[in-house]
Formats: C-alpha cells, sequence, structure tokens
C-alpha cells in the first residue's frame, strides 16, 4: 500500500487542496484488473474506513486498487451555474485520477485494459460519467494528463440516478441542468458500452429519498423536462407505492442502460449493519464479488 500519493497539484491554495490518492496491490501481482474508486462528494479516503476495508477486500482477490480523494473543490453552490462548476472540477479530478493511475498500473502490477471504475453516491455518479462520456479533459496541474485510458467495466453503488437531493429544490427549473451534470441519462445512446453493476442498500434512509403521492411530483418534473426520468420510472412501477427511492432510481437507470444495449445488472445490498458509511461484511463480499466478475479475475 501506499499513501497520499499526489496526482494533481492545485491551481492556487485558495482553491482547493493537491488530489491525493492511497494505492493497494498484491505483491506479486501481474496483469492484474486496475479498479479506480472514488468517494462520496465531501467524503475524503480517510474519513471512512470502509473505503480502505473494500479496497483491501479487492487487493486479496488480486485486483490492485486507487482510492481517490477528488471532491470538496468548491463550497459555493449558491446557482445552478456554480453547482454546474463544481461539478466539472470534479470530472476533470476524476479524468486526472484514472490517466494517473493507468501511468503507474505496470508498476503495480496491473494491466491498464482491464480498468474499471469504482465510486459511491455522487463519487459513482461522475464515476459513471467518466467512464460512459469520457471527453472531460484532466484538471489543470494533473501529474498525467497525456495517459490514454479506456474503461472497461463501472461499478456504482447508492448512486443518485435522479439528482433527489432536496436541497437542489431551491433551484427551480435549474434543477434540470444540475441532473444532467450529475446524471449520465444524456449520454446512454453514445456510451460506449461497457458492462455496468449498480448496486444500492436498501435498508437505510436516503438523502435521494423521495415519498411523494402522483406520478409526476414537481421535484421531479424540475429535475426532468424531457420526461425522460419519468418514463424509466414507470417502467419499473417506481410510482405504485408513492415512494421513489434509491432503489427504484437505481432500478430504472439500470432499465434504462439495458435499453441502449449496455450490460447492465442491480445488486441490493441489504445486509444489517449496511449505512452510508458502513457495509455490512456480507455486502461488502457481494460487492467485491460482483466487482472480480466484472474484471474477469474470478
Amino acid at each position: 500500500m501506499e499513501r497520499d500519493v499526489r496526482f494533481a497539484a492545485a491551481p492556487a491554495a485558495d482553491l482547493w487542496t493537491d488530489r491525493v490518492m492511497d494505492l493497494y496491490a498484491a505483491k506479486d501481482a501481474h496483469g492484474a484488473p486496475l479498479v479506480v474508486l472514488f468517494t462520496a462528494h465531501g467524503v475524503t479516503k480517510d474519513t471512512w474506513a470502509e473505503y480502505a476495508e473494500l479496497a483491501t477486500a479487492l487487493a486479496q482477490r488480486g485486483i490492485v486498487v486507487a482510492v481517490s480523494n477528488w471532491s470538496q473543490l468548491g463550497t459555493d453552490e449558491s446557482t445552478a451555474d456554480k453547482v454546474v462548476d463544481v461539478v466539472m472540477q470534479g470530472r476533470a479530478v476524476q479524468a486526472c485520477a484514472v490517466a494517473f493511475a493507468v501511468g503507474r498500473a505496470r508498476r503495480l502490477g496491473a494491466d491498464p485494459r482491464r480498468l474499471v471504475l469504482m465510486g459511491q453516491m455522487y463519487g459513482g455518479n461522475l464515476a459513471s460519467l467518466t467512464a460512459l462520456a469520457p471527453t472531460v479533459a484532466p484538471v489543470r496541474g494533473c501529474l498525467d494528463r497525456t495517459r490514454r485510458w479506456q474503461a472497461a467495466g463501472l461499478v456504482v453503488w447508492d448512486g443518485d440516478w435522479l439528482a433527489g437531493m432536496n436541497l437542489w429544490d431551491s433551484y427551480g427549473a435549474d434543477a434540470a441542468r444540475i441532473a444532467a451534470a450529475v446524471t449520465p441519462w444524456n449520454v446512454l445512446s453514445t456510451a460506449p458500452r461497457v458492462p455496468v453493476v449498480a448496486a444500492f442498500s436498501d435498508n437505510t434512509a436516503q438523502a435521494t429519498q423521495r415519498c411523494e403521492a402522483g406520478t409526476s411530483p414537481t421535484w421531479l418534473a424540475q429535475r426532468d423536462p424531457t420526461g425522460q426520468m419519468r418514463q424509466q420510472l414507470l417502467l419499473v412501477d417506481a410510482f405504485v407505492d408513492g415512494c421513489v427511492d434509491i432503489g427504484d432510481g437505481t432500478t430504472a437507470m439500470v432499465a434504462a442502460m439495458q435499453a441502449e444495449g449496455i450490460e447492465a445488472d442491480v445488486l441490493e445490498l441489504d445486509g444489517a449493519t449496511t449505512s452510508e458509511e458502513v457495509l455490512d461484511p456480507a455486502d461488502r463480499t457481494a460487492l467485491v464479488d460482483a466487482t472480480a466478475a466484472l474484471t474477469g479475475s474470478d
């Protein structure tokens, strides 16, 4: 394990600090898959012990893992423009993290052609965009801007596929621009056919859970002016119980991916101790198994 390996230098001290990652690899790794794991927004790799636990479990299965700090790039979300700017900064940092990890892959015993992107919550949302719409250039200050890569797989857990955070309700019609920036709905038709595992925790109250009666609640209409999200939610009977939760959003996104010819599967995490901050041991094993299968390391 290598800790706090710098992959991007901050452009100015008052904007954000240097970005760092932790690298995990078995000593005898050779031609191993490479997983780049992005933390949740507002969370560092050192804040939640779960990232180290998960990376260690993956490394024990013969997978090289890079756990990246990418978020906390800005705190001003006073307008939709500023929210989108923070999101795009995050995507640029993620592009840098992937390029940097790919550049070090062979040194660590990994085959960069077996690259899988992985992330939690909004780290997962942006990981999905990095994999499915890999057109954003690495951030200025990136220590490896030229490395080329293409994801061979994607794993997201607790992704907010509906951009359902309550705090965005206040943006009104501008919430649609935020939703377009942080979810992959608009890029599915042109995305590379990367196999996807979409996991969700069904036993915790999620920030994305919206329990509002009716098939066209205001919060969804604000985010979904084309009706694309609503149509997919209808197809998976998400409105039957009057509550659109994180499982409904995950199921709807997977159905939309499948409709575009993307090989996508839902993984339900239902362990008794799973929460936003920790995975039940059985759920951690399930997530590791699914990732190992996606990387071909089983």
